[in-house]
């Protein structure tokens, strides 16, 4: 099996959001997994949580050709999925109708995808933001906003492949010296670290792949989970990359 590192997007579509998932996404899912979901009360969350899941397994067991709902995903303390008794890395994360998946054999990783509402929902959370990557404390929204939710966006994947929280993540260096350099071919190279931002969606959702390794090849790949066949085309898809 060739090392590489593959990114795999789905797109949520509205009928799958507000007309619960169909057979073939639960199926994908373990009994563990359904039964959580099923005490999840929010709609909008249980969903997200059933589709990711689905993506997750679905984009594993094309990796690996085993079956997903068969495939011994655990939680570690901090809440982050790992794989027990394989090295395969991923990371898995979800925002306004997306749900992503990136994986990775050869190094740890983290991923995080963020919605352009990100500054409106919170004026604290805004004003933190400005001050900490802007050195400004207005609350006021500008054009510099979407580099703030880029820059967030980065603190999230970056934390998750540190095995940090976000207040830490923050406090880093390293990070800071990641985002305020400029990129190199999309990637921010750091000693330890490099934090690749690009965006889905046509450009309108900020995304960033952090690795603990130097900047590798990665693909992005848009599913439609509402095809019952979908399973068969991203296992097509991500050995066509290989």
């Amino acid at each position: 099996m060739p090392d590489l590192n593959l990114f795999a997007v789905a797109a949520p579509t509205f009928e799958l959001k507000h007309c619960g998932l169909p057979s073939h996404l639960e199926s994908l899912l373990s009994d563990d997994e359904l039964l959580r979901a099923h005490g999840i009360k929010d709609e909008t969350s249980k969903t997200e949580f059933m589709l990711g899941r689905a993506l997750l397994r679905s984009v594993i067991s094309s990796l690996l050709s085993l079956v997903p709902r068969h495939l011994p995903i655990l939680i570690e303390r901090n809440g982050r999925p790992y794989l027990d008794g394989y090295s395969l890395e991923f990371s898995l994360s979800h925002a306004c109708g997306y749900v992503c998946v990136a994986a990775s054999r050869n190094s740890r990783i983290g991923v995080d995808i963020e919605g352009g509402g990100l500054l409106e929902r919170s004026g604290v959370l805004s004003k933190y933001l400005r001050k900490t990557f802007l050195d400004d404390e207005g609350s006021c929204l500008t054009s510099a906003d979407c580099d703030i939710v880029g820059h967030w966006c980065m603190c999230e994947a970056y934390a998750k492949c540190s095995g940090q929280d976000m207040l830490t993540a923050m406090r880093s260096q390293e990070l800071r010296k990641l985002i305020r350099q400029p990129p190199r071919s999309n990637w921010h190279v750091g000693s330890n670290h490099s934090i690749c931002l690009t965006s889905v969606a046509n450009g309108q959702i900020p995304l960033a792949l952090c690795v603990d390794a130097l900047p590798m090849p990665f693909s992005v790949l848009e599913i439609d989970l509402s095809d019952e066949l979908f399973l068969s085309k991203l296992h097509q898809e991500l050995h066509q990359t290989a």
